[in-house]
């Protein structure tokens, strides 16, 4: 009996014992997916014994086909997850129709039936691209139990080849479609990875690299075939890295690098940043690397550019005789030229403050207006303030802004400069206060030296015809009264000449006032001076100042006997008082006692006094009650007095 024959005779009685059992799982199985067999064989018996043993698994679908040339022609109508064949067929058997099938590209998982256990036959088969190779025997429940198994196991393997091409393709989609170059490598230096982008930076394409080894990859980028940072990654060799890449990043497992090549891109140097990672398996085995090349010559060559435009703007800025600055629109310094150094501050002591704390208090509602203006788009227009310095100097400046607005047209601020035009203010002062001086000192020669000769001349004449010689001792007294009148005119002008010829200085009150005490340490009158060391910035002519209200103090106060100085802190500035118990001032004198000529003697102490005063900004006025004592009170400005000790700005 052949072997188809057991095979079939005992297949059915096989079939019956064992399909009660093996359909007692079925339940289980439904939902699962339909493998569809496609059964070959000349045999048909065989053939039904075969679809009815393997169909007691609802997953298995069987077709049959009595010879391959049947089967060709079920495959055109569709598709099968699984041929079996038997061998030994008329016209095709079953290599010749594996063949047939392999070489149209089909590649289907295809299990062999063969009586032939030769050995020979089963490696013929293998190569040929068989599956599985099953040999027949008389047991047919064995028998198609290791074909179930094979079914499963042929559809599972393809299954999963399936997804692994489609998994590897996906990832050389996605390698593709990045912007960035980017090849791999095996641990043996093989290229298995080169996208699209790193075709187009090198001119190299994938076909001709892929599977290539032996720093094939190097060719493009150096003409020659040396290692690359992607070779550090699998060999971490020293000697590589101190040959070839001196200066590298190491962020854990991946290596940063950016290097220079003198004959990339047709002889062009080229600036390369390269980032390399290994590559694992499912294990967890180190199994390549990658690199990632980026050409950033562009960026480089704009940052070259960028550092050579913020030398030149430094050294512009630097030099310069103006202060350059850029302010957001809260007014907040965001940029200051080092110019600043001029007026005691460090740039990092400017930048993120607001301007308008470094403007004379004054100043201040005229800097937000102008700097309102600008931010809203009005014209430009130029700006005088005063700026305070470190020490408390007060500088004139000459401000001119530009509103600075982001790339959607949006103000985010301005840029400025500010002229010190100190120096220029001071000129026009010095001019307009020696115009008021030649004009005062006019008045006093040509109107008050002049009525006063006038007067000598009538005494003298008068003197002269005389006979009464108690009349002409009369004149001769007047003629010597006028004449210390003309001397006293004389000294004022003198005095009143020095007025804002010398720069003003920081002055110790205390210092100041003690030199003028020894002038009247022959009166009976008390000082006291409830003062801390005190400095304030004033005419170098301040010393005549204290003189002359201590001067006015003893000639008009009649009862006084005590003169007080001391001082008031207050949000103008430092009020400074000279009080006294005298008979004080009438109240219809008090606006009148600073003018010229006003007054029992010259009328010029007091007058000269607020000249002095008034070259730094300090005003005075006399708010005493007549009766009770005089009450002189000096206005000093912020930035115009300072502690000594501390030397901290008020």
């Amino acid at each position: 009996m052949s072997d188809s024959s057991v095979i079939k005779e005992n297949g059915e009685n096989a079939i019956k014992k064992e399909i009660s059992r093996s359909f007692s799982g079925t339940s289980k199985r439904e939902g699962l997916t339909k493998i569809t067999i496609l059964l070959v064989d000349d045999d048909s018996g065989l053939l039904e014994v075969g679809r009815r043993f393997l169909e007691k698994d609802p997953q298995f679908s069987v077709h049959i086909a009595f010879s391959a040339q049947e089967a060709f022609e079920k495959m055109q109508g569709r598709d099968y997850e699984v041929i079996v064949s038997d061998y030994q067929m008329p016209g095709i058997n079953g290599i010749e129709f594996l063949k047939q099938i392999r070489s149209s590209g089909n590649n289907i998982p295809f299990i062999l039936f063969s009586g032939n256990d030769r050995e020979m036959f089963v490696i013929q088969a293998l190569s040929e691209g068989a599956t599985f190779c099953l040999q027949k025997c008389s047991n047919p429940t064995l028998l198609f139990t290791d074909l179930s198994n094979a079914i499963r196991q042929s559809v599972r393997q393809k299954q999963m080849e399936m997804y692994i091409r489609d998994l590897e393709r996906r990832e050389t989609d996605l390698i593709d479609s990045l912007p960035d170059a980017i090849f791999a490598i095996d641990k043996n230096g093989v290229v298995t990875a080169w996208n699209h982008a790193m075709e187009q930076l090198t001119g190299i394409c994938a076909d001709e690299i892929l599977e290539k080894g032996d720093y094939a990859y190097a060719l493009p980028f150096y003409h020659e075939r040396r290692p690359m940072l992607i070779d550090i990654v699998t060999c971490n060799d020293p000697k590589i890295i101190a040959n070839y890449f001196p200066f590298l990043i190491r962020d854990g497992k991946k290596l940063i690098s950016e290097i220079t090549i003198p004959f990339f891109n047709n002889g062009n140097s080229a600036s390369l940043w390269c980032i390399s990672s290994p590559l694992y398996n499912r294990e967890g085995k180190m199994v390549g690397a990658v690199e990632l090349i980026r050409d950033s010559t562009e960026r480089r060559n704009i940052e070259v550019e960028l550092r050579e435009s913020e030398e030149k703007y430094r050294a512009l800025a630097e030099n310069t005789a103006d202060l350059l600055f850029s302010l957001d629109v809260n007014g907040i310094f965001t940029y200051v030229s080092p110019l600043v150094n001029r007026y005691g501050f460090l740039e990092e002591d400017v930048v993120s403050h607001p301007l308008i704390d470094f403007v004379y208090p004054d100043d201040r509602k005229g800097v937000l207006a102008s700097l309102k203006k600008v931010t809203c788009g009005e014209p430009e227009e130029t700006s005088v303030f005063r700026i305070v310095d470190m020490w408390g100097n007060t500088h004139w400046v000459e401000e001119k802004g530009t509103i600075r607005v982001d790339v959607f047209g949006k103000a985010v601020g301005l840029y400025g400069v500010l002229r010190d035009i100190t120096d220029h203010r001071q000129a026009e002062n010095a001019m307009q206060l020696a115009n008021k001086k030649l004009n005062l000192l006019n008045s006093i020669t040509r109107h008050d030296i002049l009525n006063t000769v006038t007067g000598v001349i009538g005494c003298v004449d008068m003197a002269v015809s005389t006979k009464n010689k108690e009349e002409h001792d009369i004149l001769l007294a007047q003629i010597k009264d006028l004449v210390r009148v003309i001397q006293r005119q004389i000294t004022f002008t003198r005095e009143y000449q020095e007025v804002g010829v010398n720069a003003p200085v920081w002055q110790n009150l205390k210092e100041v006032m003690e030199r003028d005490m020894v002038n009247f340490s022959q009166s009976e009158i008390t000082f006291v001076l409830d003062l801390e060391d005190t400095e304030i910035y004033a005419d170098p002519l301040l010393e005549k100042v204290f003189y002359n209200l201590i001067d006015n103090a003893l000639r008009y106060g009649e009862t006084i006997t005590t003169i007080r100085f001391f001082y008031v802190i207050t949000e103008k500035g430092m009020t400074l008082i000279c009080e006294d118990d005298g008979i004080g001032i009438p109240d219809e004198a008090k606006d009148r006692i600073f003018e010229r000529g006003v007054g029992k003697n010259t009328g010029m102490g007091l007058f000269l006094s607020r000249e002095i005063l008034m070259i730094t900004g300090i005003t005075i006025q006399e708010i005493g009650t007549s009766g009770k004592g005089a009450r002189f009170e000096l206005l000093i400005p912020h930035n115009a007095w300072r502690f000594v000790k501390t030397g901290r700005k008020k």
